[in-house]
């Protein structure tokens, strides 16, 4: 198994607490998977998705939509009412 370097784990927790922060600021509102690609990063946008629900306990919702034949997914979190 490969370690990660210092610097790759910290664009990891950078990039996940990005849409952490992406997410809270947004509650109960979907966002454009076009959103977490900008801030999560190009090729790890979706773990630090899976992240928030695995390891910060959010819910988070997933839709996809198809337009002229191209899907588009969106991503909610569902906060405490």
């Amino acid at each position: 198994m490969t370690q990660m370097s210092l610097l790759t784990r910290a664009d990891a927790a950078s990039n996940g607490e990005a849409v952490r922060t992406l997410f809270r600021e947004r509650p109960n509102t979907w966002i454009s998977a076009l959103e977490f690609l900008r801030v999560g990063g190009a090729c790890s946008w979706r773990s630090r998705i899976s992240e928030c629900r695995t390891e910060h306990g959010m819910r988070i919702q997933n839709k996809q939509q198809r337009v002229n034949g191209v899907s588009h997914s969106y991503y909610r979190y569902v906060a405490n009412q």
